[in-house]
């Protein structure tokens, strides 16, 4: 027998209706926004800003970018990307898991997950 595919928009609907039923759930969404959410976010803005004092753009012309020169724009944000990438990417190793274990300490490897 063929799997039937939910859309998107079928499972949402269905996510409001389990919320309704159980206003639990609801507090519990706005609990993990605070407790590890937006700590989470607080440190992503504090790594970013480090990244971007400690990674020169100038050179690449991102301080001369124009409307009207749509070309040279992106040949000025692809040399800004080019020179954050590395940086980015080292700070994500490291980050992302870090915060994906936040997530598990705090609700569980299978709470979203459950049925």
């Amino acid at each position: 027998m063929a799997q039937q595919n939910t859309r998107v928009t079928q499972g949402f609907v269905g996510t409001l209706g389990r919320c309704w039923r159980r206003p639990s759930l609801t507090l519990i969404e706005i609990a993990w926004r605070w407790a590890v959410g937006i700590p989470a976010l607080v440190g992503a803005f504090v790594l970013a800003g480090r990244i971007a004092q400690a990674t020169p753009l100038a050179g690449t012309g991102v301080e001369t970018m124009t409307i009207g020169d749509p070309m040279g724009a992106a040949v000025a944000m692809s040399l800004a990307v080019g020179r954050l990438w590395g940086p980015v990417v080292r700070a994500a190793e490291w980050y992302v898991p870090m915060v994906a274990g936040a997530w598990r300490r705090e609700w569980g490897e299978d709470f979203c997950c459950s049925r």
